[in-house]
């Protein structure tokens, strides 16, 4: 038996461990721990949502630009069973994109260039694609990536404080965030606010959070 286990450790074969969750399979899956637990209403209007405006044609596209900021879900699911809540994970996985996306860093210059006009006018495909936008257009190329990552996200339209600009309306994301995780589904979800225009921006007032952005 020690040299049957030896070999299988030798030749790359592994399984989850012992305190895994007991929805999975005994090998480690191909997408990450957070996929398909929020509860199905969630999961309908909050992650398999494709508005127009996160140009669904190029789904296969997001998952994989998703998955080179993310990386391997092997480590994610390491995180998971050696104990990582889930709801910390889906934030470190969400914060990983909002700064992929977000302009502003002083140490790393990088992500989407902010430009101003109202409402949407690119949508999240062509706005990656000519690496500026404004608000709206930076907040679809988060909920494109969180969605086809498999976490939930919405819109939230505030007024909002800059440090830079003063006050304006103004559109961000909340992000969804699954509790009471029981046999691989959650109970509830906690959403929390980010920002992938401006991560240092702070919320004077919320107006209104959207499932798909209507302007």
């Amino acid at each position: 038996m020690a040299l049957l286990l030896t070999l299988i450790l030798a030749l790359g074969f592994t399984s989850l461990p012992l305190n895994a969750p007991p929805h999975l399979s005994a090998d480690v899956p191909d997408t990450y721990p957070w996929v398909g637990v929020y509860p199905p209403d969630v999961e309908v209007t909050y992650v398999n949502n494709w508005d127009p405006n996160l140009n669904p044609e190029h789904i296969e596209d997001w998952k994989c630009i998703a998955r080179e900021i993310l990386g391997d879900p092997k480590s994610w699911w390491e995180q998971y069973t050696a104990g990582t809540p889930l709801d910390e994970l889906v934030y470190e996985a969400a914060k990983k994109i909002e700064y992929w996306v977000s302009p502003y860093d002083d140490v790393d210059p990088h992500g989407i260039k902010y430009r101003y006009y109202y409402n949407t006018r690119y949508g999240a495909w062509k706005t990656l694609q000519l690496g500026r936008g404004n608000c709206c257009d930076h907040a679809h190329v988060m909920v494109a990536l969180c969605r086809a990552s498999g976490i939930a996200i919405r819109y939230r339209h505030e007024v909002t404080r800059f440090p830079c600009w003063g006050t304006c309306d103004h559109v961000c994301v909340e992000v969804g965030l699954p509790e009471n995780v029981v046999d691989g589904k959650s109970q509830d979800v906690k959403w929390v606010r980010m920002d992938p225009t401006n991560p240092n921006s702070q919320c004077v007032r919320l107006k209104a959070t959207y499932p798909n952005l209507p302007f």
